[in-house]
């Protein structure tokens, strides 16, 4: 009898340590929301965007130090309940050129993002200028955007510049 309870007692402990360690297959519910989305933090700029054009969604902080920016450091982001959508429209040859995020929708797993960027036709100046335009929103589980894109000319770009 006093075998049968050691044998018992020596199968539970091992039991009791191989469900110890281990890694866990709980996995995390998807945030996937539906409808507006809060813009958190808007940041927008004639100079020190990416160089190609394009809407960047950005969910960790290696993803915003690689996505082009002249000078991420300037901006501080919490990519552990934030994210970055950021809207850029390259290199341009002329001022007056600039970039705007009005809105944010998730809809069908996907952020659908109203960008207006101004066009002037203006004069050439020297340089290249790189208008952007950033916005942050509460973190998702969504990768994708797509932009609609409203053109401008001619108007005096929003406060911020």
């Amino acid at each position: 009898m006093s075998r049968f309870v050691l044998l018992l007692s020596a199968s539970l402990m091992i039991l009791v340590a191989g469900c110890a360690g281990g890694p866990s297959t709980y996995r995390q519910p998807k945030i996937i929301p539906e409808g507006a989305v809060p813009i958190l933090r808007q940041h927008v700029g004639e100079v020190g965007g990416p160089a190609f054009p394009g809407l960047y969604v950005i969910r960790t902080q290696r993803g915003f130090d690689n996505a082009g920016l002249v000078r991420p450091d300037r901006f501080q982001v919490d990519f552990a309940s934030d994210m970055v959508l950021l809207f850029a429209v390259g290199n341009v040859s002329e001022r007056g050129h600039w970039a705007r995020i009005e809105s944010v929708l998730a809809k069908d797993g996907e952020y659908v993002v109203r960008c207006r960027y101004n066009s002037p036709g203006g004069v050439p100046a020297q340089g290249r200028y790189r208008p952007f335009a950033m916005v942050v929103v509460p973190r998702s589980d969504i990768t994708e955007a797509r932009p609609v894109l409203l053109r401008s000319r001619g108007l005096q770009p929003p406060g911020g510049y």
